[in-house]
């Protein structure tokens, strides 16, 4: 069987994508769709999360394994879609930025049939410009502001020769 996913934002209102994919996919599958639907870089931390129909997050998803020695992490690759959604109107939470807590919102809209000749996972429907990725008050865009921040001079960072002036005590006393 076949789900047909919609995806929306609460940041962008003409935003939506529309993904086939098969029942029995992982959430890795999932995740990938959506990166490619959305033209995301993948490289950032994700997560999905199973939720209510209050949209409240109940069990996460993570695309690594994060060690949590106290609980039981679910990891994309190894979880499939049909075992946490199964239901018309089922709901998950796609967190693609965690530094903003920013997420995309997943209703399950249909289950259909496979259409012969066609490949799955697949993107049916696009309206609007995705969310952006990452928000420019993130902590990669200040460190990247400091360090093409023109008002840095030499002068203002200590030499290592000088350094050792700064360090008035002695290695054996801690």
């Amino acid at each position: 069987m076949i789900y047909k996913l919609r995806i929306i934002s609460d940041e962008v209102e003409t935003f939506m994508r529309v993904i086939e994919i098969q029942e029995s996919d992982s959430f890795l599958v999932l995740h990938t769709a959506i990166q490619e639907a959305c033209g995301y870089n993948n490289t950032q931390m994700t997560s999905f999360f199973v939720s209510n129909q209050q949209w409240e997050k109940l069990t996460e998803i993570t695309l690594m394994d994060m060690h949590d020695d106290e609980n039981k992490i679910l990891i994309m690759n190894s979880c499939n879609l049909n075992d946490y959604i199964s239901d018309i109107n089922d709901t998950l939470i796609y967190t693609f930025d965690h530094f903003n807590d920013r997420s995309l919102f997943i209703t399950l809209t249909a289950i259909k049939d496979e259409e012969i000749d066609c490949a799955y996972p697949r993107c049916t429907h696009k309206a609007g410009t995705p969310p952006e990725m990452t928000k420019d008050d993130d902590i990669s865009s200040l460190f990247n502001d400091l360090l093409l921040d023109d008002d840095f001079s030499d002068d203002d960072f200590i030499a290592d020769e000088d350094f050792n002036e700064y360090n008035d005590y002695e290695d054996d006393e801690y």
